[in-house]
């Protein structure tokens, strides 16, 4: 897949994070996201037993968190060339 994506899990994690931590409404929170095909980010279906079963396969060898190894999961079933990330533990 060409372009910018970002799987269903990130949207989900990012929606949970800013949720807890910020006083962003809900309808505030759902706007931004809306705005993704604006800057040319797509969030695609992905099959999540393909999903699942690519992850758990993973996980003795890179030995994350589960979100964490889900991400990198639907990165390599997108067949992303660039991984972006905050978190930490991926550095």
């Amino acid at each position: 897949m060409e372009g910018r994506v970002t799987p269903h899990i990130a949207v989900l994690e990012l929606k949970s994070v800013v949720s807890r931590t910020t006083n962003i409404g809900e309808n505030e929170i759902e706007a931004l996201f809306d705005y993704l095909p604006e800057i040319n980010v797509d969030v695609p279906e992905l099959d999540m037993g393909k999903l699942i079963n690519n992850a758990i396969e993973m996980a003795f060898k890179v030995r994350m968190k589960t979100p964490d190894i889900l991400h990198i999961s639907a990165s390599l079933i997108l067949g992303s060339d660039t991984f972006v990330t905050f978190d930490r533990e991926f550095v």
